[in-house]
């Protein structure tokens, strides 16, 4: 009868447990502040890929202007709040050049994307180039953005390909 007892008691704290837990989950997802996101698109890739600057953006870099780790251009009604992000007053050869770097370096399946930038709301507030296809955007106010860096997708070529590289 022991046994039946002891065994009950432990179900009991277990399921006590998973209640706590699954409470504690519940309250943490109402803290999340919503982000936003990036969305792939070949009519993008190809804007970067011909070099066509559009005028109601103004373009920024992570990395080196040579040959930087991504590019976003954002759309002139946002302002972008970061520190991050070096602005370029890029031209047409200027933004070649350092597209045909990031192309360059592009090394089996590890390839530049390019898409559009997406507030927490689904709004498209600019576009993006890079290998790196990961970041955070949050919207703090109306018409400010803040844009974090750009990462690897987790065990993706491009992540693997800079781990050999670093060896």
């Amino acid at each position: 009868m022991q046994n039946r007892e002891r065994f009950v008691f432990f179900a009991n704290q277990c399921l006590l447990l998973l209640f706590f837990l699954f409470t504690l989950n519940g309250c943490a997802a109402g803290l999340r502040v919503p982000t936003g996101d990036l969305q792939k698109s070949t009519e993008v890739l190809k804007i970067f890929r011909t070099a066509t600057i559009l005028p109601d953006h103004t373009y920024y870099i992570q990395g080196v202007e040579s040959n930087p780790d991504a590019i976003i251009g954002v759309k002139n009604s946002f302002q972008l709040r970061s520190q991050l992000w070096k602005r370029i007053d890029w031209n047409e050869k200027k933004l070649e050049k350092a597209a045909f770097w990031m192309q360059s370096e592009e090394i089996g399946f590890c390839t530049a994307n390019a898409g559009y930038l997406l507030l927490p709301d689904g709004e498209q507030v600019g576009i993006w180039y890079s290998r790196r296809e990961r970041t955070v955007i949050k919207q703090p106010e109306a018409n400010v953005v803040e844009i974090y860096q750009f990462y690897y997708i987790p065990s993706s070529a491009c992540q693997r390909q800079q781990w050999e590289d670093e060896r």
